[in-house]
């Protein structure tokens, strides 16, 4: 993902970051997220797809991926949780901004 954002292509970007929340998913090991990834990751596209559009901030997007990286291969469970609660909830946050903005 880093060599992808480093690239300057957009579509192997978007790829490639689509690959690495993918990849967590998968491999949480938790068998309902293994299930509903089909069905979760058309959304999660888009959500990509469209914060890269409007904004496009690839060192944000990679300083957040590398806390969540740190903290999953240091095993500290409590950094992990509040890494991917604070990436889902900061993400999903400034999206809506996003979207109101492009509504107003």
């Amino acid at each position: 993902y880093e060599a992808a954002a480093a690239g300057g292509d957009p579509v192997r970007e978007n790829e490639a970051h689509v690959a690495f929340h993918e990849t967590i998913w998968m491999e949480s090991g938790n068998v309902m997220l293994r299930r509903i990834w089909p069905i979760i990751s058309a959304s999660i596209n888009l959500a990509l797809s469209t914060d890269r559009a409007v904004r496009h901030d690839s060192e944000r997007n990679l300083r957040m991926h590398r806390l969540l990286v740190e903290a999953i291969l240091d095993n500290r469970q409590r950094d992990i949780t509040a890494a991917v609660r604070d990436h889902i909830q900061v993400s999903a946050n400034e999206l809506l901004e996003i979207l109101r903005q492009g509504a107003d």
